[in-house]
């Protein structure tokens, strides 16, 4: 008996000390909410008084993660504009270039635009085989006494281009458009460079190395077209071009994204040339257009390798520009030129 008494005053006196540690607890939480209700109602969020002393609230983390978030991106928006900058000064730096220099870049530019315009006005897209198809035909013609097997040939007559016998074909026009669009613009910019624009990173920020670069573009649409003959794949090669011609543009400068889609406007267009199993056509620009990036990128010859690099690469014009002519689509105009030269002889 005298053990269950004294369990029941031990039961007893644990009940009274939770009772009195809930009081207390009931207490202060009171007495939290009466500081809450204070700190709002005087609007200072920092300090609260009760009963003659000062309480100070404390900042939940979520609340400084919150009020710290447009700091951070603030710092990161400062950190990723100073890194592109520095980007810039060391590119700028490594490729620094003299005023001769930039000349020699805007001389070399040259040769593409010359090559294509000779090729093209003088009917260098008309070969010795074409001629001797025509030839033939027209004997055939004059033993048979038909006059049916030649038709009657739409030829020019120019005083000053005496070698343009017949309008070219609309591939070989519009590559050579291309061409005749980029080089200018490529010129202009090289000699910008060497009579006006500082040094450093202005040079490579500037309109006229975005103009020059979406000129690129403008000539890649332009050899889509012209070594494919297909308008679709046309259209979605200028989707491509016009897309990055317009980021070009743009305010902020992403190098890497405008070299990649520098790379497509090359590659591009010469796809079709697989499609018709023409794989080493194929194989000699690839070789053309490494040698020539690697040139690009690696600087061998310090400020002189820029326009070694458009020399090599104007190596494939030749190329381009005689698979432009040949496509199947372009048989009747050939065989009309052909019929014009014979008539001029």
């Amino acid at each position: 008996m005298t053990d269950i008494h004294n369990s029941r005053e031990d039961f007893e006196l644990t009940s009274s000390r939770l009772l009195s540690e809930k009081e207390k607890a009931g207490h202060k939480e009171e007495l939290g909410l009466k500081q809450e209700r204070a700190t709002a109602e005087s609007g200072d969020g920092a300090k609260t008084k009760s009963g003659g002393h000062v309480y100070h609230r404390v900042t939940t983390m979520e609340e400084l993660a919150n009020s710290s978030k447009p700091n951070d991106d603030n710092l990161k928006c400062v950190t990723h504009e100073k890194e592109v900058l520095e980007a810039l000064q060391k590119r700028t730096q490594a490729r620094q270039m003299t005023t001769a220099q930039e000349v020699w870049n805007a001389i070399t530019m040259l040769p593409p635009l010359t090559y294509c315009i000779y090729f093209t006005l003088q009917s260098k897209w008309l070969s010795d085989q074409d001629i001797k198809h025509a030839m033939d035909m027209a004997n055939i013609a004059a033993a048979t006494s038909t006059d049916g097997i030649l038709t009657t040939p739409s030829c020019l007559s120019i005083r000053f281009l005496p070698n343009l016998y017949a309008v070219p074909p609309l591939t070989v026009i519009v590559m050579a458009l291309g061409f005749i669009m980029h080089s200018p613009c490529s010129i202009y910019y090289h000699l910008m460079c060497a009579f006006k624009l500082p040094p450093g990173p202005v040079r490579i920020d500037h309109w006229t190395r975005r103009l020059d670069q979406a000129m690129i573009h403008f000539m890649g649409l332009c050899f889509a077209y012209s070594l494919s003959g297909n308008k679709d794949y046309f259209l979605v090669a200028a989707a491509f071009n016009i897309d990055s011609m317009y980021r070009l543009f743009q305010k902020e400068m992403r190098p890497r994204r405008t070299l990649y889609r520098l790379i497509g406007a090359f590659l591009i267009p010469v796809l079709p040339l697989i499609a018709r199993h023409q794989y080493m056509t194929f194989l000699q620009l690839i070789v053309i257009y490494s040698v020539s990036g690697w040139l690009f990128s690696a600087y061998p010859a310090g400020g002189w390798s820029h326009g070694v690099f458009h020399l090599v690469i104007c190596l494939s014009n030749p190329i381009l520009l005689h698979h432009a002519a040949v496509l199947s689509m372009n048989q009747e105009v050939i065989a009309n030129a052909a019929q014009c030269f014979l008539q001029q002889q």
